[in-house]
């Protein structure tokens, strides 16, 4: 879905607004800065949270190699340590395993 927006966005040259909670879509676009396909100052990303009962956008800062500078705590949870967790529990499994 993130590279058909892409797509649309650099072809037709449009502006494409769109919300969503996909970890997937977030990191094809954080990919696309990377591989230089997708400038990182054509994208702008917010955090909406309400920490006091209204909501508020905080920008997220993406850098020219689609890393977020300013990650939010617990922001998607923690894809990287629940992997790597789960990596060392099969492995742990591999060795006691017959």
């Amino acid at each position: 879905m993130a590279d058909v927006i892409v797509q649309a966005a650099i072809h037709r040259k449009v502006q494409v607004i769109f919300e969503s909670h996909s970890e997937h879509l977030l990191l094809r676009l954080q990919r696309r800065v990377a591989e230089e396909s997708l400038p990182a100052d054509a994208v702008r990303l917010y955090f909406c949270d309400a920490p006091h009962g209204v909501s508020e956008l905080e920008p997220l800062e993406l850098d020219l190699y689609g890393r977020i500078r300013n990650w939010p705590e617990k922001f998607m949870g923690d894809a990287f340590g629940e992997t790597a967790e789960a990596e060392l529990a099969r492995l742990k499994r591999m060795r006691t395993s017959p």
